[in-house]
């Protein structure tokens, strides 16, 4: 009975050791351990300043076509891709987009304005610096004036 037992621990002390040696990533041939997060290239573009509570953004760049987007109070109500932009009370974000110079128009009522932006990207690994999926994740902050 007590080699039994001590079978036992030794046993357990062995999957411990290996299971913690499973999870780290300390030199060459040790096995990482990755989470399945999935993840997109994304451009969320905020708003500063008064966000209106009707307006069409149209965002270009080059080789691209023209995306459009009507928010209005918040929600997406017009787009020309759908179920990848969304409107939110403070801007607008696009998935599957991550270009590096785009084209900005916004068009509130009858007036226009078009300006061009270099977006901030940081690359994101959402399971670990050593496991895919890797995504772009941008950013832009585009200031309305009153």
């Amino acid at each position: 009975m007590q080699m039994n037992k001590r079978l036992a621990i030794a046993l357990a002390a062995l999957v411990c050791i290996a299971a913690l040696s499973s999870i780290s990533s300390c030199g060459p041939g040790q096995v990482i351990a990755c989470t399945i997060a999935g993840c997109f290239d994304m451009l969320n573009v905020s708003i500063s300043g008064a966000v209106p509570d009707d307006y069409i953004m149209k965002v270009g760049t080059i080789g691209r076509e023209i995306v459009t987007v009507r928010c209005v109070n918040g929600e997406d109500v017009e787009t020309t891709r759908p179920h990848r932009t969304y409107c939110n009370p403070r801007g607008f974000y696009f998935q599957n987009f991550d270009p590096w110079l785009i084209s900005v128009t916004i068009v509130v009522g009858e007036e226009s304005s078009t300006r061009l932006y270099l977006p901030k990207y940081e690359t994101v690994f959402p399971n670990g610096p050593d496991c895919l999926p890797k995504c772009r994740m941008g950013n832009l902050t585009i200031r309305l004036t009153d």
